[in-house]
């Protein structure tokens, strides 16, 4: 009984072991609010990485993504030249993570996180042949939330991703021709990914 008891001890007293991991996306993000972000952007593909580490069933990670913005009017004509736009957002991202193992071979997550969104657009102006580009960079806060299904395909997981990310965004433009701005975003992402 001394014995149970002593292994039990020793048990409960070792450290947790961490299993580090690396996550690889690709996919759609679709704007679903407010109406100044649905009517400025359009379904646009999206690239992320993440890297962080899972103590049993919790953990946590760091992601960087890239979205290069679909603009619903990207630019146009007009009587004496065109103007021409486009916008990309990168966002920084800690989360903490929950993982469940529904089957040996099937595993559901789930994710929550805050960080920074970086939004730059550019505006290019072609009058009588001469172009002139304006362009600014805004820092906001943004969120992440997320749940995805995972298959363990040999040493590596292949998975969907189904998630929120939420930011927000308030600049004025600096002067006449500078990009504006002022969105709270919220956005639908169907991420397909690579675990290793």
């Amino acid at each position: 009984m001394r014995s149970l008891i002593l292994v039990a001890v020793v048990a409960m007293s070792t450290p947790a072991h961490a299993e580090g991991f690396a996550e690889f996306l690709a996919g759609t993000s679709v704007p679903a609010g407010d109406s100044d972000w649905t009517k400025l952007a359009d379904p646009s593909p999206k690239l992320a990485a993440r890297g962080g580490a899972m103590s049993g069933q919790l953990g946590g990670m760091v992601g960087v993504d890239w979205t290069p913005v679909n603009l619903d009017n990207g630019g146009g004509s007009f009587g004496l030249g065109s103007a021409n736009g486009s916008a990309h957002r990168f966002r920084v991202i800690a989360s903490a993570v929950f993982r469940h193992v529904l089957t040996p071979k099937i595993t559901l997550s789930a994710r929550a996180g805050g960080g920074l969104d970086i939004a730059h657009a550019s505006i290019d102006i072609t009058v009588l042949g001469s172009t002139t580009t304006n362009s600014d960079t805004d820092l906001g806060y943004g969120f992440d939330f997320g749940a995805g299904i995972w298959f363990d395909i040999g040493p590596t997981q292949l998975g969907f991703e189904l998630a929120v990310p939420i930011a927000h965004h308030n600049k004025d433009a600096q002067q006449i021709g500078d990009p504006a701005f002022h969105y709270t975003s919220v956005d639908l992402d169907l991420l397909f990914a690579v675990r290793l």
